[in-house]
């Protein structure tokens, strides 16, 4: 679609631009016109459901994880936004963390606390996705 309209200037590679073409180009404009903003559902972290882990290991692990955030959050006298809190609910999300540090909880919590810390710093207010 993109490929078939005239860019800017005079561009003779570009293909004609037929009746379907520009029907096409309307029906998209029409609909990102109707949709705004929402044209991708939003996805709360809330919403998604528990990983199922494979052993009893890593379940204390993250666990231990986020009792080990949170600690380390509250000694430093920092309140977690929503965002925050519901990226240390996610399941998905701290096992991430584990798995990078090779499902070391220091090192994890360590790198954790720190993304907490910048998107508490860097991000919008607002939903996450």
């Amino acid at each position: 679609l993109l490929k078939a309209l005239p860019r800017s200037g005079s561009d003779a590679t570009a293909a004609p631009v037929t009746p379907a073409v520009t029907a096409a180009a309307a029906t998209v404009a029409a609909a990102v016109t109707a949709a705004g903003e929402h044209l991708v559902p939003r996805v709360h972290l809330r919403s998604v459901p528990p990983l199922p882990l494979q052993d009893a290991d890593q379940r204390e692990a993250l666990a231990a994880l986020r009792e080990t955030v949170r600690k380390s959050v509250a000694r430093a006298g920092i309140s977690l936004g929503e965002d925050e809190e519901a990226v240390l609910d996610d399941d998905l999300a701290c096992c991430r963390y584990l798995v990078a540090r090779g499902w070391a909880v220091p090192p994890a919590a360590d790198m954790l606390h720190a993304a907490l810390l910048w998107r508490g710093r860097r991000s919008p207010p607002g939903p996450l996705c």
